[in-house]
């Protein structure tokens, strides 16, 4: 999906702004995927959980 980024300074300015420093991976995904489907999220309804990095808090 990022295969095409390229290092042009678009992009740069882009990664500068994630306040995690870095791009999201899949396991990013899968871990909020996993705990929400454990017994440890069992208490825990309609909510919107952002998994990107920081990113919403910063806009």
């Amino acid at each position: 999906m990022v295969a095409s980024f390229s290092k042009d300074e678009d992009t740069l300015t882009g990664l500068r702004q994630q306040p995690a420093g870095r791009l999201g991976k899949p396991e990013d995904i899968a871990n909020a995927a996993l705990f929400l489907v454990s017994d440890d999220a069992d208490f825990i309804h309609a909510v919107t959980l952002p998994v990107d990095g920081g990113l919403i808090e910063t806009l």
